[in-house]
């Protein structure tokens, strides 16, 4: 089974601008990328890798192979290909924040009982 990326706005979400959904996410760091999709109930967020360790991980393939020598080197390309294409492969974090409040709570006291 492969990983198929689904388009949020084809969903019936609409992208939230930049100064909008640095509010919304308590630990915002300038340097991740985010893309911020909002509908009526909810908004959805997703979280990518830097563009810093993407660059850094093209640029340090050849060291990675010496490192863990040739008989890795599926596995490297593997994690290599994950990082420079997030939405391809699903290698990103998605998560969904309720508007509504008792929603965010009842789930909260779900996962709480499942622990």
């Amino acid at each position: 089974m492969s990983y198929e990326y689904k388009n949020p706005i084809k969903n019936g979400y609409n992208k939230v601008k930049k100064s909008k959904y640095k509010e919304l996410i308590k630990n915002y760091k300038w340097h991740i990328k985010y893309e911020v999709y909002e509908n009526s109930e909810s908004y959805l967020v997703h979280t990518f890798e830097p563009l810093l360790i993407i660059i850094l991980n093209i640029l340090l393939f050849p060291v990675f192979i010496i490192i863990y020598g040739l008989s890795s080197i599926s596995e490297i390309s593997i994690n290599a290909y994950n990082i420079i294409f997030q939405k391809k492969t699903g290698s990103f974090q998605s998560q969904t924040i309720w508007k509504n409040k008792s929603n965010q709570d009842n789930i909260d006291k779900t996962l709480e009982n499942i622990k």
